[in-house]
């Protein structure tokens, strides 16, 4: 299984941050990903089943599914793939192309979220919805 242990490379979460194992194989798909597939792809990156769903929501509403997809971040940097991560905020230290990659954006936003469960750094119509605190388990918005 594959251990991700940091939102920026080279360091180290804090003691209280939860470390993250990868341990199954993320989906590849042609084009965009369904709700199932980002579903899928948050599991596979050691994400809660019980906050897969919501994830998945997030992703569609950010992305719209395409792991390729970049947009002008008002605030600077630039957001990138299915989860729009930052390039100089949650995705900083990476480069675009590394952040396009499905499974390094889903782990990072695993990671980032406390698994799903603080999207404070996103800003879209279905995080909002529930105050950008998901509790595992509850409907999706």
């Amino acid at each position: 299984a594959d251990t991700f242990t940091s939102l920026a490379k080279g360091t180290t979460p804090a003691d209280s941050e939860q470390i993250i194992t990868a341990s199954a194989t993320a989906p590849v798909v042609s084009g965009n990903y369904s709700t199932a597939e980002l579903e899928q792809l948050w599991e596979s990156q050691g994400g809660d089943s019980g906050t897969a769903a919501f994830a998945a929501a997030v992703a569609m509403a950010e992305s719209s599914g395409s792991a390729s997809v970049t947009s002008a971040n008002p605030a600077g940097g630039t957001n990138v793939g299915l989860w729009q991560l930052d390039t100089a905020g949650v995705g900083s230290g990476y480069t675009v192309a590394e952040l396009q990659d499905a499974a390094t954006n889903a782990k990072i936003t695993v990671l980032a979220t406390h698994n799903g469960t603080d999207w404070t750094e996103w800003g879209d119509p279905v995080t909002a919805a529930v105050g950008y605190q998901y509790t595992p388990g509850e409907p999706v918005p």
